[in-house]
């Protein structure tokens, strides 16, 4: 089968020009690889041609399937920047055997800030306090009041990277920290100077701001129905830097529309460009703004805003993370989302049994293992060498 290389054994990188200059440069380093730049935006017959002779491609938020596939006949590798991958077709890949790697702690600090950032937004009212000043209402300043952060609740939705980056961050802010996550042991949690919860519907109605950080799984969408946001306080805001489809986007709409939350920001939508007649974006308080990996909207009632999201509903403890797994307990955690500095020792386990072993039972290949990506697989017991690919 013929190579594809560009002069004596080099192979082409298809990388997107948002990849970080740390990242380019350490391709730019070595004889063995040309690194070929592309647009995150660019259209599927353009993405198609460019794939027709590289050896691998590092995918944004583009879908990747048999399609894509078929225009790359030379491919080795995939790899997604970030720990997402439901826009992979994992299958089409496994039929090829063709690997998956994701970038661990690729952007978890930077979605840990932005979900401050949102949070903050929607508490001082950034936007609002803006406006009034552009528009000449000095003393409407005094109608809707902003919000502290100090001696709130916070309640992180997911206990991966993200998650723990972001209480840390909360915490040093005095606040309140609740962590909802079925995968982590509830002394892990308190160790870390959080107070775990196990009733999320409990949870909700404690918080005064909510921010996402779980995978989007069949478990996940909808995680945040009418029925769990009517839990939420009057004054609470909500926000999902997750994925779209885990906040319920007509329930979120009704209960801004209704004045029942006080606000929310999206990181990201069920639908992605979100169309324009979205209700959602009729709501006079909802502000988007490009992102460079996602939408983000700060927007909401006259108190608050939303974001984007992570885990959902946790089990209680079990004495044997199997026996949770076995128990069918949602699947909340991206694998590499784990890890995060004081628990990546306990982590390995988890990742073992919450993604590698489920996708090698479905797909029933070896390579699948590498969907954790190879600096994983060498910590995990049972899963060989960790070969790079």
């Amino acid at each position: 089968m013929a190579t594809s290389t560009t002069g004596t054994n080099r192979k082409k990188l298809l990388l997107p020009t948002t990849m970080s200059k740390a990242g380019w440069a350490l391709v730019e380093a070595r004889d063995d690889v040309e690194g070929v730049s592309f647009a995150p935006t660019v259209p599927k017959a353009e993405l198609h041609r460019l794939l027709e002779d590289v050896a691998g491609v590092a995918l944004g938020v583009q879908p990747f399937s048999d399609p894509e596939l078929d225009a790359a006949p030379e491919l080795e590798v995939v790899s997604r920047i970030g720990v997402g991958y439901d826009a992979v077709d994992v299958p089409a890949l496994t039929r090829r055997k063709i690997p998956l790697m994701i970038g661990g702690t690729a952007n978890s600090v930077s979605v840990a800030e932005a979900g401050v950032f949102l949070i903050m937004s929607l508490a001082r009212r950034g936007a609002a306090m803006d406006r009034l000043v552009k528009e000449g209402r000095w003393h409407d300043r005094y109608k809707e009041m902003p919000v502290d952060l100090y001696g709130k609740t916070v309640l992180i939705i997911g206990f991966g990277k993200i998650g723990t980056r972001s209480a840390k961050r909360f915490a040093a802010m005095e606040t309140h920290v609740l962590i909802y996550d079925p995968y982590m042991y509830s002394e892990t949690i308190r160790g870390m100077g959080y107070e775990p919860v196990q009733d999320l519907d409990a949870a909700v109605a404690r918080a005064d701001f909510i921010t996402v950080h779980c995978p989007k799984t069949p478990e996940t969408v909808g995680l945040f129905d009418a029925a769990r946001l009517a839990h939420m306080k009057r004054t609470a805001f909500i926000v999902n830097t997750a994925r779209g489809g885990i906040i319920d986007e007509k329930a979120l709409y009704d209960v801004l529309k209704a004045n029942r939350i006080a606000g929310a920001a999206l990181d990201v939508f069920d639908q992605e460009p979100t169309p324009q007649d979205n209700p959602l974006l009729t709501l006079p308080e909802l502000h988007r703004r490009a992102a460079c990996r996602r939408r983000h909207a700060r927007g909401g009632r006259p108190h608050g805003r939303l974001c984007r999201a992570e885990h959902p509903q946790r089990p209680r403890r079990q004495a044997d993370p199997r026996q949770r797994h076995q128990q069918g307990s949602p699947g909340l955690s991206a694998p590499s989302d784990y890890g995060a500095d004081s628990t990546e020792d306990i982590d390995v386990f988890a990742i073992q049994h919450r993604l590698v072993r489920p996708i090698e039972a479905e797909c029933q290949i070896e390579t699948a293992r590498a969907v954790v990506g190879s600096q994983l697989i060498a910590s995990v017991p049972g899963l060989g060498g960790g070969r790079s690919v």
